[in-house]
């Protein structure tokens, strides 16, 4: 797993440490997070410098790289990804203005065929007004009134003509269907591509989830593998050491495992050393303390402006150095106290391997040399195969610590493309409702022109049966 990281550098100790702010979850995607680790590595970077961290299954860093290039490389990725989403918005607001100059076109065009059907209606009730009067023609007779004559004529020709025209354009649009059957077919796409998003995201969530538990259950398997192993490590010690007593002089002084004996000594030292630095931190403190009581005195004094905000800042710097020691020296407390355990549990563990020793000794004695020799040989036998099945219980540790890397390679790949999928799922979606919205209007307009050809049908009936008449 990898880690965007602060180097940052421990005061009064002179190590630094990581700083964690963000976890990788995929190709440009990063989580927020928190902690610090300590680490050898981490002082080849200067304070303040932002690294990649990469962490195996323990939480143990295996390798530390500056993270400038890669910054610079996401950036980049960014920009361009920002320059095509502008690119996007541009286009959809051209589809915006095209979708409003068509739709005042469109309007223009019904307000000129309502008006040239209102003429039309006017000239209906005109001819009607002159059959009631009385003025229709003889049988066989060409009916020629003054109001069919001239201009008017001509009028009502061209009024004819648009409403022929516009009447199939009204009630059927080809392309509008064309384009609705395209949208509903996007649109299902569009779903069941959601719908297997969602079921992935799932799955992933679900293999996340197991690959978290098989790195738990691995972690457990490792600490009681060590647990074994030290357990034969200190059998086989004590079996090194009878292997070498029995051939001794029984009166021969009986002493403590040297590797044990090691091992305590160097606790020992460790134990004083850091006892060691907890003193001087505390001596520190102490001092820091003194200072901080000494300057809260002058400033109760009377002081010019400028001396009374040298000392503040002076206060304030020594406040923070206490501070930080007293939060070190806590830190260092602790692991005294765990430091002084672990060499109580060594004192406690020599002396039972002593006592062990001693009952050995005495065994020895009044066993022949021979029946205790056989009895060392089969008690080696039995820790040879120990230590077989803890190589091979090791080597299948190995074996799964690798296919656990390779999960979580795979893992991490299938989230980067997830992601991928998820934000092509989503400018799909923002394309569909720019159509909807386009289709929308279509269909309105389309219905206006429907009821308005509807509203002339019988007018433009009438009119070509007069226009027919008049030739005849």
């Amino acid at each position: 797993m990898r880690y965007l990281a602060l180097v940052q550098r421990k005061r009064f100790l002179g190590h630094q440490e990581l700083h964690l702010l963000a976890r990788e979850l995929g190709e440009y995607s990063w989580s927020p997070t928190h902690g610090q680790l300590g680490s050898e590595l981490a002082n080849r970077f200067n304070p303040s410098a932002l690294v990649i961290v990469e962490l195996n299954a323990h939480q143990q860093p295996v390798g530390i790289e500056e993270a400038s290039g890669y910054l610079v490389s996401l950036l980049q990725s960014f920009s361009r990804f920002s320059d095509s989403f502008k690119a996007q918005v541009q286009e959809i607001e051209s589809w915006k203005q095209s979708l409003i100059y068509q739709s005042q076109e469109l309007s223009r065009r019904e307000s000129e065929l309502l008006e040239r059907a209102q003429e039309l209606e006017v000239h209906f009730t005109q001819i009607a007004g002159a059959e009631s009067r009385g003025d229709a023609p003889e049988p066989g007779k060409p009916y020629y009134p003054d109001i069919l004559t001239g201009q008017i004529r001509e009028q009502l020709v061209g009024i004819r003509d648009t409403l022929q025209a516009l009447l199939p354009e009204a009630t059927t649009d080809v392309a509008f269907e064309h384009d609705w059957t395209n949208w509903q077919t996007d649109w299902q796409s569009y779903t069941e591509d959601a719908a297997q998003l969602a079921l992935l995201e799932k799955e992933l969530a679900h293999a996340q989830q197991d690959y978290e538990q098989q790195c738990h259950s691995l972690q457990h398997r490792l600490a009681t593998w060590r647990a074994n192993w030290t357990g034969w490590e200190r059998e086989q010690h004590l079996l090194d050491y009878l292997s070498e007593g029995s051939t001794a002089h029984p009166n021969e002084k009986t002493f403590a495992p040297q590797p044990e004996q090691r091992q305590l000594c160097e606790q020992q030292q460790e134990y004083r050393q850091r006892a060691n630095l907890v003193l001087e931190q505390e001596n520190e403190l102490s001092s820091q303390q003194a200072q901080l009581q000494r300057l809260d005195s002058q400033l109760t004094q009377d002081l010019s402006t400028a001396e009374r905000r040298e000392l503040e800042e002076e206060r304030e710097f020594v406040e923070q150095s206490c501070q930080i020691l007293r939060e070190s020296l806590r830190q260092q407390r602790q692991r005294l106290k765990v430091e002084q355990h672990k060499v109580e549990q060594q004192v406690g563990q020599l002396e039972t391997l002593i006592a062990q020793l001693e009952d050995s000794t005495r065994v020895t004695e009044r066993t022949s040399r021979g029946d205790f020799r056989t009895h060392l040989q089969a008690h080696q036998a039995s820790l040879t195969e120990r230590h077989r099945r803890l190589e091979q219980e090791q080597a299948e540790l190995n074996m799964t610590q690798s296919q656990l890397n390779q999960s979580k390679e795979a893992l991490s790949e299938a989230q980067a493309e997830c992601a991928q999928h998820r934000q092509t799922n989503q400018f799909q979606y923002t394309h569909l409702q720019v159509c909807q919205l386009e289709l929308e209007k279509r269909r309105g307009a389309l219905e206006v022109r429907r009821l308005l050809a509807q509203e002339c049908a019988p007018g433009l009936v009438r009119l070509e049966s007069l226009l027919t008449g008049q030739h005849l």
